[in-house]
């Protein structure tokens, strides 16, 4: 079985006995077969709110500072939504706005689905009037969203696939109520592709101090001679208005080839002070990340030319699946290796942080369990980070 599982470091990267005794949280939901989380965020109190599926439904469950269930939030700390969708339903990404109103986004019935609500964890009514969205692209076959983020007016951007004989870069732009923003390239919907590639996949959104929005993922052929698959970072930004900006490598779009021999993903962005665009996820089977100038191209100062790679000499795949910055400019990513949770930070010019933890790398085994994911990542108003993800249990 599946659990919610939560872990909070100092700074230093050690444990915080602090969050509920050693540090971990593990949360069962034994009546419907286990749970994932697969985001997370943290509201102006040091809540931690997290999102991802129970029984093939929403879920989301918020925790209070010292790591307990918050039973001012639903009676028990989680609340359970049903699309009634004949799929199975999933929260993938999840933000927190300036109401402390707590919106997730994933996918229902191969929609694009949102919910919003209230601080003490009922459906917000204001936001299309049940609380829960569904958008269909119509001209795909299967839509889904795995980030979500809000742009400085309030309007909620949601990004994802979207397939059709193949896939391709979807976006949606929501006002406030949760009507589709027709400002936002005619009706509140782009879809984007690559010549390069033959399908392409959004993993995660930000949106830049002039808001303009950065998409990143990977795109995907199939090699016939090598009989393999070749996937690719791939990244887009977008004006404003849903059009993608020129001023970005030339078209709006860059691809970057670690040139290794298995496949690489993006999977986690982030945009830090001085407008650089950050992103993590795999190459190589190895914690892979990259950094951007403005413009697109390469940030040269970081790792020489942009990209750094990280081994945890495991046996098993490693790739980030959650990236922060902190104060100081520091890169905090978290995933999985060794078949546990793992940290990693680097300092701003790619380098390892040798002060976290002594090397820069951090595992974490929840011992009861057989396999941990991280999942999401996030640092709390006093500089702690907090890991969100999974951990199974094969009894």
């Amino acid at each position: 079985m599946d659990f919610f599982a939560l872990a909070r470091y100092h700074d230093d990267g050690s444990l915080d006995t602090s969050f509920h005794g050693d540090g971990k949280v593990l949360t069962g939901f034994p009546e419907s077969g286990g749970g994932r989380i697969a985001a997370m965020a943290i509201d102006d109190a040091d809540r931690i709110v997290v999102g991802g599926v129970v029984g093939g439904k929403f879920a989301v469950a918020r925790y209070t500072e010292d790591g307990n269930l918050d039973t001012s939030f639903r009676g028990d700390g989680t609340v359970v939504t049903d699309f009634r969708s004949t799929e199975d339903e999933h929260i993938h990404a999840l933000c927190i706005d300036h109401r402390n109103r707590i919106i997730v986004t994933g996918c229902a019935d191969d929609y694009i689905a949102l919910a919003r609500y209230h601080q003490d964890g009922a459906l917000d009514s204001s936001f299309d009037r049940d609380g829960k969205v569904l958008t269909n692209f119509r001209s795909t076959e299967q839509e889904r969203a795995h980030s979500v983020v809000l742009d400085g007016w309030g309007r909620i951007i949601v990004g994802g696939p979207a397939s059709t004989t193949s896939g391709r870069f979807a976006l949606a732009r929501y006002t406030e109520n949760g009507s589709l923003d027709a400002s936002f390239h005619g009706d509140g919907k782009v879809l984007t592709g690559f010549a390069s590639f033959k399908t392409e996949i959004l993993e995660a959104l930000a949106v830049d101090r002039r808001g303009r929005i950065v998409a990143a993922g990977w795109g995907q052929n199939y090699l016939v001679a090598a009989r393999r698959y070749e996937r690719k970072f791939a990244l887009a930004r977008y004006t404003e208005d849903g059009n993608l900006d020129s001023s970005f490598h030339g078209d709006g779009k860059v691809i970057t080839d670690f040139r290794s021999a298995a496949e690489e993903e993006i999977a986690a962005l982030a945009i830090d002070d001085a407008g650089r665009i950050v992103v993590g996820g795999v190459a190589d089977h190895k914690f892979a990340l990259a950094r951007y100038i403005e413009d697109g191209n390469l940030d040269t100062s970081f790792h020489g030319d942009g990209k750094v790679i990280t081994n945890f000499r495991s046996t098993d795949y490693e790739l980030i699946t959650g990236l922060a910055l902190d104060d100081l400019g520091r890169i905090v990513v978290a995933g999985t290796a060794e078949r546990q949770i793992a940290l990693a930070r680097y300092i701003e010019d790619g380098s390892l942080d040798a002060s976290f933890h002594g090397d820069g790398k951090v595992l974490t085994n929840f011992r009861s369990t057989d396999y941990e994911k991280a999942h999401a990542i996030a640092i709390d108003h006093h500089g702690r980070i907090v890991v969100a993800g999974y951990a199974r249990r094969s009894d």
